[in-house]
């Protein structure tokens, strides 16, 4: 099985993604620096990003924490996720080179997508450059947990390796050795180590990697 990290590694969403969490702070008054946004937005969902760096901004400018509310904090997450909504036609840019090793693989190799967008820009990307039926599973950020014995408090990215290994697992005898856990192609340490620790080999160094494919 091959885990592929849709954003920042399939598809170049990072500067869309961040854009948009910049500008979603701003009208509520908190200015965020893009070097700080870039730097957390890898592996976490849009509402994860937002928290982690308000808490950076407080850490760094000593702002009173108690001063950005929750309120004002979810509103900031609605608006950065309607501006995404229209990342498809906005067009992001695929790795091509990565998606034609998909293509080639699918047949031979259990092929799992999983994204930090929601599914609604995930669906469609993944629709209009015709890899949707090529996959095992896409897992999106927006997914609900159903059938995970996990802390509600975990992060996104941990519930969907749980929920990639549980689907693949359950359906193990009907698609034998290719449902078990193998590599993970992912942008950032963060999610490397997380999928190291569900079992998966994730190198440091993706561009050069190529699919194994068995004859």
């Amino acid at each position: 099985m091959l885990v592929v990290a849709f954003d920042g590694l399939l598809f170049d969403t990072l500067k869309f993604r961040a854009q948009a969490v910049v500008d979603a702070l701003r009208h509520e008054g908190i200015r965020a620096n893009m070097d700080v946004v870039m730097q957390a937005l890898p592996s976490r969902s849009i509402g994860e990003t937002v928290r982690a760096v308000v808490v950076a901004q407080v850490a760094h400018t000593r702002m009173v924490a108690h001063n950005v509310d929750e309120t004002s904090l979810d509103i900031a997450v609605l608006r950065a996720e309607r501006s995404l909504s229209a990342l498809a036609s906005s067009g992001a840019v695929m790795h091509v080179k990565l998606a034609e090793q998909i293509r080639r693989a699918a047949p031979v190799t259990r092929i799992v997508v999983r994204a930090d967008s929601r599914r609604r820009e995930v669906d469609e990307l993944l629709r209009l450059t015709e890899l949707d039926s090529l996959l095992a599973m896409t897992r999106c950020s927006d997914d609900a947990a159903s059938g995970q014995r996990m802390d509600a408090r975990a992060s996104t990215l941990r519930r969907s390796y749980s929920q990639i290994v549980g689907r693949m697992t359950a359906n193990q005898n009907l698609l034998g050795n290719a449902t078990g856990p193998g590599i993970a192609l992912e942008c950032s340490e963060l999610a490397r180590e997380v999928a190291r620790e569900f079992g998966f080999q994730a190198p440091d160094n993706v561009e050069p990697y190529t699919i194994p494919i068995d004859p």
